[in-house]
């Protein structure tokens, strides 16, 4: 099955996907202790936990009724608010968590579109479900 970009998406709050999403990444990274007694050779790494991450990137002018407008996670950082957040890969998973904004930003170019990024950080255990097909994915 041949997986389209379009189909990959990120929903706040567990059902109402972000405005004009036009990048999305999630990250994961493996956390080590590092220990060395003096029979080691070298030291020891032992995996610890998984951080992970969900970094976007969109356009303003694609909002609707239905979907968190960019505007909302400027209050939501400044506030330190926790945010539900979930990364849908079309039909083959969704990964959910919570999380907190660790940073935002908007640019505007003379001639050119207002833009917004943000990157949320994990502050849980990141979960993995496989979400049903769609026609459109087909």
């Amino acid at each position: 099955m041949k997986q389209l970009a379009k189909n990959v998406k990120v929903l706040l709050g567990g059902s109402s996907p972000l405005a004009g999403l036009t990048d999305c990444s999630l990250n994961l990274t493996t956390a080590f202790a590092t220990s060395e007694t003096k029979e080691d050779a070298t030291p020891v790494d032992e995996p610890l936990r998984v951080d992970w991450e969900i970094s976007i990137s969109g356009e303003f002018g694609h909002e609707t009724s239905t979907n968190t407008q960019a505007g909302s996670l400027k209050t939501s950082i400044k506030q330190g608010t926790k945010t539900p957040i979930t990364f849908v890969v079309g039909s083959l998973a969704q990964y959910s968590g919570q999380s907190l904004i660790t940073s935002y930003s908007e640019s505007a170019a003379v001639e050119g579109r207002t833009t917004y990024s943000a990157t949320f950080k994990g502050i849980g255990k990141l979960t993995k479900a496989a979400v049903a097909a769609t026609n459109e994915e087909e």
